[in-house]
This record gives C-alpha cells, structure tokens and sequence, in this order.
C-alpha cells in the first residue's frame, strides 16, 4: 500500500512538470532566520533548509556528521564523539536525547514577508515501521512581530523486539523587535518513550538465512520501558532608554532607532527533565539484582526556574565599533525529586546565585570580539567560575570569502548534583563531596565559503571529570584528560558529479576513560541531472559512514545513562546507504536503501555494546514548502 501512495504521488508530480517549467512563482519570498546566543546579544543567522543535498540523511544523529553512536533504531538514546557533549554539564540521563530535542539554544527565529510553511515526512517499509514529520508553520502580522509552530515525530517499531520508540516534539516560538522594546519567546516540550531492551543475546544456533529476523536476536529484558521528559520555557524582553531618532533616506523617514545610553532587560527560563523508568518484577537482566521483587517504577526529576536581570550601560551597536557591554545578575531555584517503590522519596533544592558581565565588540564590522565572565555567589554553584573571550574575521581571501573563528574558554564547576545522589530498585548511590571539575578549550576554525572549505580545531584540558564506570555509578577521574579533535569538511564539485566529504581525527591520553574512535568519515558521492528546462532535478549517489575502532559504549537502562566498558571493541566496517533525491519547485523526495552493505554481508554491527544495528531497508521521504 506504501508503494502505491508513492508511485501515485511521482505521477502527480511529474504531470505538472511541464506546467512548473513554465509558471513563475507568484510571490517572491523573501525572509531570514536566526539564532541567538544565552545573552541574547547575538545573532547568527541561518540559510532556509531548500538544498537538495544531504536532504536523505534525515535522522538527527547523522545530519550533524559521524559524531553518534545509537542503540539501533532511530529514535533511541545516543552516545556522543564529540568533544563538547562527552564534557559537557547537566543531568547524566539528559545526555543521551539531546541530539533529538527542542530547547532555547536551538530555536530559530523568523522574519517573513508571508507565511511560511515547510512540511517534511519519511517512512520506511512494514517491517521496520518507521515515520518521522517535521512541520514547521511561521508568519508575521507586521514587519516586526513574527510568531510560529514547529512539531517533529520520530517513531518506528525497529526489527527487533523491545526495540520501539516514539518521540514527540513541540516548539512554540515568537519574537517582536520594536524600536523602544522587544523580546524573544520559546516554549518547548519534548517526549521520548521507548522500550528497554537490555541489550540483545545472538541466537547462533539458527540459520544464517534468519540473520535479519527478530527471533535470532534475544532482548535480555522484557516489560520494559523508559519516558524522557523535558520541559523548556524562555521569555527575554527589552527596553531601550534613549531619544528617538528618524532614520531618513533621500529626504524620505524609512524608519526609526534609539540612541540609547542604556537599556534594561530580563530573561526567564523554566526548564524540566524527568525521566521515568518501568520494568517488570525481579527483572535479572541488568547485571545487577533488584533491591526487592517488586515491578520497579524509578522517577528522576529535576527543575529550574532562572531568572537574570540584565542592565546595558550603554548600546551603540549603530556606532562605527558597535559597543555593547552589559552587567548581569542571576538567580536559579533548583529542585531535585528521586523517587523509588523501594526507598523513600529524596528531595534536594538550592538557591544559586551569580553575577557576570558580557562584552560584545564590532556587531555590524567584519571584525567582532567578545567576552563573558561569572562567579558564583551563592548555593550549589558558589565559587564557581566561567571564563570565556573569542574573535570573529571575515574578510576577502583570493577571490573568496573567508572566516575565522577563535575562542578561549576556562570553566570551573561542581558537577551536576544528580552525579551525587540516585535511587532506584537496581541502583543507589550518595556520594557527598565530588571535587570541582576544571574545563579549559580552545577552539579555532577556518572556512572558505567559495571553496566549501571548513576546518576546525578543538583541544580540551578537563581535571576531575566525572564518568559512569563498568561498576555502573559515577567516579571521578584523577589528574588531567587532555583531547584533540581536528575536523575538515571539503565539497568537491565536478559539473554534474558532487563529492562532499567530512573526516575528523580524535586523540586522548586517557582512552580507558574517554572512548571515541581515533578517525571518523562521512562521505557523500552523488550526481547532479536537469530535465525539463531545469524544473526536475535529479541526484543519484551514496553515502558512506565509517569509525575506526574504539570500545563500544554500554548502556544502562535502569539510570538511562552510557558507562564505559573495556573489553569488546567495534568492528571496522563502514555502513553505505543508496539514494535517489528529487527536487521539483518547492517539493523534494528522497528514495533510499538505508544500511544497504547489511544486505551482501551477514555478519552483526553494532555501535553500542550488545545492541545490533538495524538491517537493510528501504526508506522514503519527502519534503514541501509553502510561502503563502
């Protein structure tokens, strides 16, 4: 039935191609789209998504680059490569779904001349049962007030048992920038349910010719299940104090600015992470035995409410240099729940305070300098420290358009609070003092927009990180972790043929405790064909994924948390994907055959420790945009 809804819809479309070769759009579109840093300082604005390559690689993990490691199916926990997520604070059960989620920091705002929508969808055959949509619907009621909606699902019955998930996003966003006040404003909720599987024992004994059915793979649980909760709310608002100015072009009032000597602004932001955790009695097969026979029902749940007051001694961002320095104070109420049939429920609550200041230099100029800087005064966070200055250049490099990005960033901080504390009806942990863990970065990098060139060079130095360890409870590192990663993206494009290319090399002088693999690569060979006077384009390749070999990570169902293990490595097989992409007007298809190599080879692979990835199977998607 799936085939036929796509053979019906490629009719359709192609019927019209004579028609969209000759019809010209009735509105011109025209908009832009950013995001904008913790401060609410800085813009970094952002093409809309209309490319046609790369448009296949639709789950979230892979669209970034080969920088995760999944549990098999989409949609379920994911182990990060990467540098800034392995060291990165917050809760040890968030770590693992934030590739998937909406939040604050990702959000994108719009500023349209009419209504903006794009709706994009993908399936795969019966027996993975796989779907994801994303909608996103955007529009302005003036040139200054913009409001949207975005939903993301991602959802699929996987091939084998306990490998189902179902995960629902949803993003309420809206801006207005008027000349004495504006704000931003993101609402965002995100649920990840899943089965639990325990990780899969191989039934050796059964044909080779059974390989991709479910029963030659065993869950080592069953009547599992986990919920992800995550709950983020951002309000920042503005008011600019000073004289009102006409802006004039040739005699003619355009517009209007303030020529402000201060200004005053407040940021409030809600956050929640709750995750839920359910199994069947005695369950035996997490390496560990429950602390009674009852079903377990485990809850962690975490909130803040943050609210910073914010006083611009001065804006000059229409100045020649674009001054803007600002002094900022910050209270967060934090509030932690454990609860577990077996122990009596632990809360734990802070009241952190912090005071910093934030310098940003040259906003407009092809040079720009910042800095951020705070302590911690009070709670949780007291005497913690942050320290962070970097620079931007861009400038004219041989015919081309060159940026540099530079970045230096020192931050001293008692690991997250729900390292220290934990129950549930498998694991207990308290551990009263964990000493401050000490982060330093440096970050460079270099791209040639003309040349599609981008490199980037990463080094981190981290004292006293704290990590899940083979006994399955947090421990602390002694001495210094210190890692490399260097990055280079380069497309090579030969008139109708495209070779696009990532490769990152990773080094660390402690592997036992930071496992990645030492070289990664992504590659993307594709063709490029035009048909009737360029309404139809057509691309045919393949994409290849490789890791060299490092300790599979292990995952822990009953903290939903990745602990390392120092026995079984990954295999080096790279995994191919085949694809054919459509691109007509405003629509785009892709058609796929997605681990395609699994289909000619029986041996298992598995990113994660006893969690077999996903056989061949073919997968569709599409995509269309509507500007009115």
């Amino acid at each position: 039935m799936k085939f036929v809804k796509i053979v019906l819809v490629l009719v359709v479309l192609f019927f019209q191609l004579h028609v969209f070769a000759q019809k010209k759009d009735s509105i011109k579109f025209a908009g832009k789209r950013w995001s904008i840093d913790e401060h609410y300082a800085y813009k970094t604005y952002h093409s809309f998504d209309t490319l046609l390559d790369h448009f296949q690689v639709y789950n979230p993990l892979f669209s970034r680059g080969p920088l995760f490691a999944g549990l098999g199916n989409i949609g379920l926990p994911a182990y990060s490569f990467s540098n800034s997520e392995i060291f990165s604070s917050g809760t040890f059960y968030s770590k693992a779904f934030r590739p998937y989620l909406f939040s604050s920091e990702n959000t994108l705002y719009y500023n349209v001349n009419s209504p903006y929508s794009d709706i994009q969808y993908s399936s795969s055959m019966k027996k993975v049962d796989e779907q994801t949509l994303d909608f996103i619907q955007t529009r302005n009621f003036s040139d200054k007030f913009n409001i949207g909606f975005q939903y993301r699902l991602i959802a699929s019955s996987g091939q084998f048992y306990q490998q189902a998930t179902r995960n629902s996003h949803y993003r309420l966003f809206s801006s207005y920038a008027g000349v004495r006040y504006e704000y931003y404003f993101s609402i965002n909720i995100n649920k990840c349910g899943y089965s639990e599987s325990g990780g899969y024992l191989e039934d050796t004994s059964l044909n080779k010719e059974k390989i991709k059915s479910k029963e030659r793979f065993i869950p080592s649980v069953d009547s599992t299940r986990s919920v992800f909760l995550n709950r983020d709310f951002a309000f920042f608002q503005k008011v600019n104090f000073g004289k009102k100015i006409a802006v004039k072009e040739k005699d003619s009032i355009i517009g209007y600015r303030i020529e402000s000597k201060f200004s005053i602004a407040h940021s409030m932001r809600f956050k929640q992470e709750i995750r839920n955790f359910y199994s069947g009695k005695s369950d035996t097969g997490f390496n560990r035995a429950p602390l009674n026979s009852l079903d377990s029902n485990d809850s962690a749940n975490v909130k803040h409410l943050t609210n910073t007051l914010y006083l611009n001694l001065i804006d000059l961002k229409n100045s020649k240099y674009g001054i803007k320095p600002k002094l900022y104070l910050s209270n967060d109420l934090y509030y932690s729940k454990m609860y577990s049939k077996m122990s009596d429920t632990l809360h734990s609550s802070f009241v952190n305070t912090k005071a910093g200041a934030y310098l940003l230099l040259g906003e407009k100029a092809r040079l720009k300098w910042y800095a951020d800087a705070y302590i911690g005064l009070s709670g949780y966070i007291e005497s913690d420290i942050y320290i962070k200055a970097g620079t931007e250049i861009n400038f004219s490099f041989f015919k081309d358009t060159a940026q540099v990005v530079v970045y230096a960033e020192n931050h001293t901080f008692k690991p997250d609070y729900s390292f220290s504390n934990y129950i549930s009806n498998y694991l207990k942990w308290d551990i009263p003092v964990f000493a401050k863990t000490n982060l330093r970065h440096l970050h460079l990098n270099g791209q040639l927009q003309r040349s599609q060139i981008d490199v980037s060079f990463d080094y981190y130095s981290v004292s006293n990180f704290v990590y899940f360890d083979s006994l399955l409870i947090p421990i602390q590192s002694s001495g210094t972790i210190n890692s490399l990663s260097l990055s280079l993206r380069k497309n090579v494009n030969m008139n109708w043929l495209q070779f696009d290319n990532q490769v990152v090399l990773q080094y660390t002088d402690k592997y036992k405790i930071i496992h990645v693999p030492s070289l990664l690569i992504y590659s993307s060979l594709y063709t490029n064909f035009y048909f009737f006077k360029k309404a139809l384009r057509i691309q045919l390749g393949m994409d290849l994924w490789y890791a060299s070999s490092y300790y599979l990570p292990a995952w822990m169902p009953v903290s939903g948390t990745f602990y390392n293990q120092s026995s079984i490595k990954s295999k080096e097989v790279p995994m191919m994907d085949v694809f054919l992409n459509m691109e007509i007007k405003k629509v785009r298809i892709f058609l796929k055959y997605s681990n395609a190599n699994t289909a000619f080879d029986d041996r298992t692979f598995s990113q994660s420790l006893n969690y077999p990835t996903n056989p061949a199977t073919f997968v569709y998607g599409i995509s269309w945009r509507f500007y009115d």
